[in-house]
């Protein structure tokens, strides 16, 4: 142990936060173009919804990832969803 009381994997924090970014500017971008156009679901509510499905298929990922086995079933999200 390295003495850090906090033990956790900064690889997985750092990959979970370029996800979630991105999923950020990719729904700004969908909800800039609405905002301009003057639909109602404009900038915020579509990063709300972007970051919030990155979130939940991040979540399906590191339970599918989290047990004995390390590959990833293909199934997984399906099974998530449901």
């Amino acid at each position: 142990m390295n003495g850090n009381p906090m033990n956790f994997d900064m690889l997985l924090l750092g990959d979970n936060l370029l996800r979630l970014s991105m999923a950020a500017l990719a729904g700004g971008v969908l909800g800039l173009e609405r905002e301009l156009s003057g639909h109602w679901a404009g900038l915020r509510t579509h990063m709300v919804v972007a970051i919030g499905a990155s979130m939940f298929v991040s979540l399906g990922l590191y339970i599918a990832t989290s047990g004995s086995q390390q590959t990833v079933d293909p199934n997984a999200a399906a099974r998530v969803v449901q």
